[in-house]
């Protein structure tokens, strides 16, 4: 076994691009699996571990909030191939493993070369999956590692992941999924020295175990204690017993069958390799007590609904109140505001006639001055006329004589 530990996700640039001859790649580790199979958990483990899984990674999204350890390069090539191949991104109608033309084999070896280091690397992209055939002719010393993961789980995953294909017809998820894992595992068969098979659920409960079995193959430098950024809880699991799963693997036998073989090939498989367990009684026991736990479960819903239009109607209620209480606040306003313009009217009315009586008195001071001026004129006109001058001169005559007869 060849384990390192303590080594970090991050490369030395001497060691990530050796430059000329100096350079010897190291085989790729191809992680391959279906998506929702736990591709991006193992991703972020092996990244972890010291693998490099690219420098230009596809950022976390809505569905893998902790990111998809995905290497854009290789994602932007497959998704590319697919719709010249007449198939949407995610390939979800493919049949079967695609034939590439030589120019797109050209640009795939220069990919190679782009994202090659002298010590582990590998990239991560469930589309891989459909192009097994044409990166084994390219990559020819290639490693793989394909992940799987129980059916029931990988379909409800993607229902809650909401792609816009599997909205529209549900059942493409079952038959994605054996597509898919039929590739996978007859890619396996045939490379088998170069292959190692896991179960998604084994590898969440024993990260130490896979990585060091997978170095261990590969003769790899990982280290295997670390953890990765990934919650194994965050992966929803679903018991093979569980009425769901049992009444999926009677609807679609293929499904039991693939998975089953997947267990059989697997270097990890799942903790108990299942056998035969949807017994017909366990399948009636469990479609009697899910039919029974739907109905239990409509009726809290029943009850939680009139919960909730009781607080509808209450809260319906406090509005129209509230709506009564803006009415009277509103005639409230508009009597403020009609006291209001009454009184500005009359602030107005009264300015006016103030302003009228400061103009009359202003006019009435001007004209008694006027008079004033005419007067004391008229009084300085006459003071200088000879008339004047000769009845002064008489009233002083008058007053002599008056005084000489005392």
């Amino acid at each position: 076994m060849s384990t390192k530990p303590n080594v970090s996700p991050e490369r030395a640039d001497a060691n990530a691009h050796p430059s000329g001859n100096e350079r010897i790649a190291h085989p790729p580790l191809i992680v391959v699996g279906m998506h929702r199979s736990g591709t991006s958990f193992v991703a972020s483990l092996l990244h972890a571990a010291g693998l490099d899984m690219g420098s230009r990674l596809m950022p976390a999204a809505h569905g893998n909030e902790r990111g998809h350890f995905e290497n854009m390069d290789f994602v932007e090539f497959h998704e590319r191939e697919l719709r010249v191949s007449g198939h949407d991104d995610a390939g979800w109608e493919a049949l079967e493993s695609l034939t590439l033309s030589e120019e797109a084999a050209s640009e795939a070896r220069a990919l190679i070369e782009a994202n090659a280091r002298t010590s582990a690397w590998g990239w991560k992209d469930p589309r891989t999956t459909l192009f097994l055939d044409f990166w084994s002719s390219v990559v020819s010393d290639a490693n793989y590692l394909y992940i799987y993961r129980e059916p029931s789980e990988v379909i409800d995953s993607l229902y809650r992941r909401g792609d816009e294909s599997i909205q529209l017809t549900p059942e493409l998820a079952a038959r994605a999924y054996v597509i898919h894992n039929e590739l996978m595992l007859r890619h396996a068969r045939q490379h088998r020295a170069r292959s190692f098979i896991a179960n998604v659920s084994a590898i969440a409960r024993d990260p130490q175990r896979f990585l060091a079995a997978l170095a261990e193959k590969f003769d790899i430098d990982l280290d295997a204690h670390v953890s990765s950024t990934f919650e194994a809880e965050l992966m929803r699991t679903i018991a093979p017993d569980a009425p769901r799963a049992a009444m999926l693997r009677q609807l679609v036998p293929e499904l039991d069958r693939l998975y089953h073989d997947l267990e059989r090939e697997a270097d990890l498989p799942s903790a108990t390799r299942a056998g035969k367990h949807d017994s017909a009684g366990k399948v009636k026991e469990g479609f009697f007590s899910g039919w029974l736990s739907e109905r239990k479960r409509e009726a809290e819903l029943r009850r939680h609904n009139a919960d909730l239009s009781a607080q509808l109607e209450d809260a319906r209620a406090a509005l129209d109140e509230l709506d009564a209480s803006n009415t009277k606040r509103g005639e409230h306003l508009e009597e403020a505001e009609r006291l209001l313009t009454s009184e500005r009217a009359q602030n107005a009315e009264l300015r006016a006639t103030v302003a009228e009586f400061h103009a009359q008195t202003e006019a009435l001071i001007a004209a008694t001055r006027a008079e004033s001026e005419r007067v004391a004129l008229l009084i300085a006109t006459v003071q200088s006329s000879s008339f004047w001058k000769i009845k002064r001169g008489l009233n002083r005559l008058r007053r002599f004589f008056y005084l000489d007869r005392r």
